[in-house]
């Protein structure tokens, strides 16, 4: 072998894709997301999502899909969203030209909207303007509409000035940027920073003379939830702007017919996921929280309109949505759909996301359920598609064919099967340990690198990767970290302790248990996995997570020395802190660690549950990396940590990522992301393997 020049030593030292070269897979991945039917199911929509680590930015077109394939439909790169203008057009805001782009710049608050003809080839046009910033579009049909958008009360009814006027008005604004007016919590909002007093307002707009209409009054702070199907009504949840962010919902109704607007009830007691009309009745998926607070399964409910409440029709827990979590998906889909007699929506059961079935009469099917996880859905022309994570790969579209119990998959789109052709894809092995609290299996799952040998002794050093949440859940599904973490020789476990989703409320009910139940479990599945493998070298193996995965981490590491090194990620460190800092922390730190501003032990609760706490037991060299927009989990919280692993001279290093916020490992920017997995492998490696 030749010896290696000083150049390439160099390169290789200073390059994370030189020394990690599977890290350049990530700017190659491809992301579909966004699957929808129209109204007809005639036709169906996605999002493609691309990364160019040069522009250190992403590009989002619009695709259509057949069970014939998909065919792209725009080029720009600027429409990550869109939304049906009748089933043969539609929608989305994207500022396409060098002018449009100037006056963004230039400080002008409006909306641009493109219409896409898919009855006529063409490329979209230019379809209307307002002069709001709009959340949320809902066609009426014949160029009216309904929008939601966020309104600060102190700008007064800015949209009836003119251009210049309101121009005027928006620079007046920007010259005090320099100072924030705070008068609410939550502050500030995770990717969104510092919230103002605005609140959503409904108003109407109509295309065909531009008349533009604000229906809902100023105190009112809405969020429209569902159009139904004829157009006759659109639905809102929300209520009256407070100070203090409330956890539960008013139900609002807007008659587009009659242009009546009502509420049906400032406060219905209850957290909101849905609302929809079936079979003559207004059903609600919503959590009453009486049971165990804000993690509580939705169940289902129906509003008695006559008496002005929600009746409870089953305690059966939805466990509605999408949970597994995965590092190589961009971009959000629709999780429910609502048809004349039954809806069907996107459920986690156990490892794996499904589609389900819930009938006019409040039963439960299974329409698709299979390992893997289903991210969308639509219906077209009779058929199922789906969008999802399948067979180890990556996010794709299928054509669901068979039955439910044991469903076939047609692959529609292969946008990255040409990715791994040299890249052995790992399939997990599944590895359940019991749970010391006496209740049942942990699901758990081992990735073994290529090559492995059982026999070897002590040959092999281990990560521990612990899910963010708590409730969400890993499954059978491709995670490209652990992928490369396994095919750079590590044993990669991760497992679903208890306050995992997918379980029910039982099982994901750990208020006031952080740090306790769900420590044992994790640590028992370790234990299970070295039993199992005793080729693992027990004194190489370390430890990561971020968010709620994060806080584990560095619970684990002022309570255990195990572990020989850990990188603990946009985490929980001082719950005390957590609480005023962070924009869920008002109640999310009371609600989780089962205790309230009024106890008279209410700071010595939450500090009981703070690694912080222990950090003088702390003897793991230790990496944090945080986002100084991080605002769900803030920066502090990082500063806190290592301040205090410095303090006690622990092995540290604090990495900051600039202009990132709490998805960086999920939504980052492609060179953050990259930077993040090379900084954590680099430290793996510094103490596991050289």
């Amino acid at each position: 072998m030749t010896e290696e020049n000083a150049a390439s030593k160099a390169k290789r030292m200073t390059d994370p894709e030189a020394k990690h070269p599977e890290l350049e897979l990530m700017h190659r991945f491809r992301y579909v997301s966004g699957l929808q039917d129209n109204q007809g199911g005639t036709r169906a929509l996605f999002v493609l999502t691309e990364g160019d680590k040069k522009e250190n930015s992403y590009a989002q077109t619009l695709w259509s899909i057949t069970p014939e394939g998909p065919n792209r439909l725009t080029a720009i790169g600027e429409e990550g969203s869109f939304v049906w203008d009748g089933d043969d057009a539609v929608l989305f805001s994207a500022k396409r030209t060098s002018k449009e782009k100037k006056r963004a710049e230039e400080g002008h608050v409006e909306t641009i909207y493109y219409r896409l003809r898919l009855d006529k080839p063409g490329e979209a046009q230019p379809a209307f303007t307002i002069p709001l910033s709009v959340q949320s579009l809902h066609p009426l049909g014949e160029g009216e509409y309904l929008l939601i958008s966020d309104v600060e009360p102190e700008d007064g009814e800015f949209w009836t000035l003119s251009e210049e006027k309101r121009k005027e008005k928006f620079d007046s604004k920007k010259k005090k940027e320099w100072r924030t007016e705070i008068k609410q919590i939550p502050y500030w909002l995770n990717s969104r920073g510092y919230l103002g007093t605005g609140r959503g307002r409904l108003f109407h707009y109509s295309e065909n003379n531009g008349d533009l209409k604000v229906i809902s009054p100023v105190e009112l702070d809405l969020n429209a939830v569902r159009l139904t199907a004829d157009k006759d009504y659109l639905y809102l949840t929300g209520g009256a702007w407070s100070p203090k962010m409330k956890l539960t919902d008013g139900l609002w109704r807007y008659d587009t017919k009659h242009q009546k607007f009502e509420c049906l009830s400032e406060d219905t007691g209850l957290s909101i996921g849905a609302v929809f009309e079936l079979a003559d009745e207004l059903v609600l998926f919503a959590n009453g929280m009486k049971k165990i607070g804000i993690n509580q399964d939705l169940t289902i409910w129906t509003w008695n309109e006559a008496e002005g409440r929600a009746e409870e029709q089953s305690d059966v827990e939805l466990m509605a949505g999408n949970s597994v979590g995965t590092d190589v998906s961009f971009g959000g889909s629709r999780i429910l759909k609502v048809s004349p007699d039954h809806v069907l929506f996107i459920r986690t059961e156990r490892s794996r996301s499904i589609l389900k079935r819930m009938n006019a009469d409040f039963t439960l099917e299974t329409v698709f359920d299979r390992p893997g996880s289903v991210t969308g859905f639509a219906e077209l022309n009779g058929d199922l598609l789906i969008s999802g994570l399948q067979d180890m790969r990556l996010g794709e579209i299928y054509l669901a064919e068979g039955g439910s119990s044991d469903p076939g998959l047609k692959q529609l789109t292969q946008f990255n099967d040409d990715l791994f052709t040299d890249v052995e894809i790992i399939t997990p092995l599944k590895l359940n340990a019991d749970s010391p609290a006496g209740d049942g299996e942990i699901d758990g799952f081992v990735l073994l690198p290529p090559g492995f040998d059982p026999a070897g002794k002590r040959a092999y050093p281990a990560i521990l990767d612990i899910h963010g949440g708590p409730k969400t859940v890993y499954g059978e599904v491709y995670y490209h970290e652990m992928q490369l973490w396994a095919r750079e020789g590590y044993v990669v476990m991760f497992c679903n302790p208890h306050g995992s989703d997918g379980r029910g409320d039982a099982f994901s009910d750990i208020r006031g248990q952080y740090g306790f139940i769900d420590y044992d479990d994790i640590m028992a599945f370790v234990d299970q996995v070295l039993a199992a493998y005793p080729a693992i070298d027990a004194e190489r193996m370390g430890v990561t997570g971020g968010s709620y995965g994060g806080f584990m981490t560095n619970w684990i590491v002022t309570h255990s020395d195990r572990f020989k090194a850990a990188v603990t990620q946009r985490s929980i460190s001082n719950w005390t802190s957590f609480y005023g800092v962070s924009d869920i922390g008002y109640y999310f730190a009371t609600d989780q660690n089962k205790t309230a501003f009024t106890d008279e032990q209410f700071f010595e609760t939450l500090w009981k549950h703070s690694p912080l706490k222990y950090i003088k037991e702390a003897r793991t060299p230790t990496l944090v990396i945080h986002a100084d927009e991080d605002y769900r989990c803030p920066v502090e919280q990082g500063y806190q940590f290592f301040t205090g692993l410095q303090d006690q001279g622990v092995e540290s290093k604090l990495v900051v990522f600039h202009g990132e916020n709490h998805e960086l490992s999920r939504g980052g920017k492609p060179q953050a992301r990259e930077e993040r997995l090379a900084q954590i492998t680099d430290w793996m490696n510094q103490y596991l393997k050289e």
